[in-house]
């Protein structure tokens, strides 16, 4: 099992791809295929919810983030 990063993370937009979301004053895109089903924040997400994001250690590293 891949290893996975969790946040606390505001959406700030949302397209038919994924969310950029606001993650410690750090903006990133994260893919609807990358968020885990642990996540708080998913595909039905709306602009300026807040919750925990659970997305692969590897993309969280790429968004400077971990």
């Amino acid at each position: 099992m891949a290893k996975t990063w969790s946040g606390e993370v505001t959406v700030v937009n949302i397209t038919d791809k994924g969310i950029f979301v606001d993650y410690e004053l750090e903006e990133g895109f994260i893919p609807f295929s990358q968020i885990d089903e642990e996540s708080d924040i998913t595909e039905d997400a709306q602009k300026g919810d807040t919750g925990t994001l659970v997305i692969p250690e590897w993309l969280a590293g790429d968004r400077g983030w971990a």
